[in-house]
């Protein structure tokens, strides 16, 4: 699907560009509103084996599967690891390693997650502890110039896909959840955005809201702008919030190099899979002895090493400065963001499948997680209303609306209980009498 889209007008949140500006009531309607470790990636065979394989089920009752994912040396927990069916029918873990699925038995769910071996098997055969096996690692390093010749090329393909399909949007789902010292909020909503290397031009279509009954203090999570995150990649177009973060892949203003080439030293290491399929890391760094006044984007870009196709970025940006207000005492602190992008050429493009961002700063917690729906097959309400506004999403969203019988991603167990606080019966991880009655 496309749609055209003008540029955004100057609005005083892109003022304060690298801050995470909370804005005054007054200045609502003008905002835009809105965790991480090991990051899954979705796989190209992945996608096609699955629908081949989700075309030969018969069309028996569905049920639901659930699982926790983790390190099976470590026994750590794997958040936002991706699992599949086919197009338009997924999930992704939640911040503790827990996913839940609808699925009919004989269903074949793809599982993957960023240095990990990928796992197929169907659904009626998945574990309640699911155990991934850490990926082998081939070599440990190449040289510099190698390495910026590889980017240089991953680069070129990324901005051929944007300027093909950058009118290309998609569906999305969003759970956030703000904790400020003892007080937490949460919200949830649809929005689409265009979609190929980064979100942007973020239209919500429904949204509600959930907060602490126990805790007589109220954030200002209505008024914030936290979700502009959601248009952070190592490749940004488009999105002017972040024109004063240094990003990696994107290109530097009044030349034609890219800030890569002069601000970052560059490394590659490599893993294959157990189809000996192999994967590039791209270990972008900034250079030693250079010192930037501005906030800097760092992390690894990971890609297929036969076509070079983006598949998964693991990074953080540090130093930024967040401003917030609680009862009305404000605070200014340093944050960092940890950022985590799953990515997709299922459409034939560079299409962001997923992202979840955790903001971290003095008293302060945000994670934020985005993941595909593909088409919804939910009419819109008759009263909704699409705005780049949060707010205004879930002043238009019914509470018995359509939208909210889908169970994207798993809650957490505190978000469950924030969920009941505000009268929402939650879904829940199905936990079976006996853990050995399935493998």
């Amino acid at each position: 699907m496309t749609r055209a889209h003008g540029h955004h007008t100057s609005r005083i949140l892109y003022r304060v560009c690298w801050c995470l500006l909370f804005l005054a009531p007054a200045l609502m309607p003008q905002a835009r509103m809105s965790a991480g470790l090991r990051f899954p990636v979705p796989s190209e065979e992945g996608w096609n084996a699955a629908e081949a394989s989700s075309a030969r089920v018969p069309q028996e009752a569905r049920e639901a599967y659930s699982a926790q994912v983790v390190d099976a040396e470590t026994g750590e927990e794997l958040p936002f690891t991706q699992v599949y069916i086919c197009e338009g029918r997924g999930t992704v873990a939640n911040s503790e390693g827990q996913f839940c699925i609808d699925a009919h038995p004989q269903e074949v769910l793809t599982i993957t997650c960023m240095g990990y071996q990928r796992v197929r098997l169907k659904a009626a055969d998945l574990p309640h502890t699911l155990r991934l096996t850490p990926a082998t690692t081939e070599m440990r390093e190449v040289t510099v110039v190698a390495s910026e010749n590889i980017l240089k090329q991953v680069v070129q393909q990324m901005e051929a896909d944007y300027q093909a399909q950058k009118n290309v949007y998609t569906y999305y789902y969003m759970r956030q959840t703000y904790r400020m010292d003892d007080a937490v909020e949460m919200a949830e909503a649809y929005f689409t955005a265009s979609s190929a290397n980064n979100l942007r031009q973020v239209e919500f279509m429904a949204g509600r809201m959930f907060h602490e009954k126990s805790n007589e203090r109220k954030l200002v999570l209505d008024f914030s702008n936290i979700h502009a995150s959601l248009s952070l990649a190592p490749m940004i177009k488009d999105e002017a919030f972040w024109q004063e973060t240094i990003i990696p892949l994107n290109q530097k203003r009044f030349r034609n190099r890219y800030n890569y080439e002069d601000l970052y030293q560059t490394s590659i290491t490599a893993q294959a899979d157990q189809d000996g399929r192999r994967i590039l890391c791209i270990h972008i760094q900034p250079q030693e002895g250079k010192k930037q006044r501005k906030p800097v984007m760092t992390g690894d870009l990971y890609v297929r090493a036969d076509n070079l196709h983006p598949i998964g970025f693991k990074g953080r940006i540090d130093g930024l400065r967040l401003e917030s207000s609680l009862n009305g005492e404000k605070r200014t602190a340093k944050a960092r963001i940890d950022i985590n992008i799953a990515y997709s050429r299922a459409q034939g493009y560079n299409k962001v499948e997923s992202i979840s961002t955790h903001l971290r700063g003095d008293g302060i917690d945000s994670q934020t997680t985005a993941y595909n729906v593909a088409n919804l097959d939910i009419p819109d309400d008759a009263d909704s209303r699409h705005s780049e506004n949060l707010l205004v999403a879930i002043w238009h969203t019914r509470k018995d609306a359509a939208w909210w019988q889908k169970n994207i991603i798993l809650p957490t167990k505190a978000e469950q209980r924030l969920m009941r606080e505000n009268g929402i019966t939650p879904p829940s991880i199905i936990t079976p009498s006996n853990e050995t009655s399935r493998p």
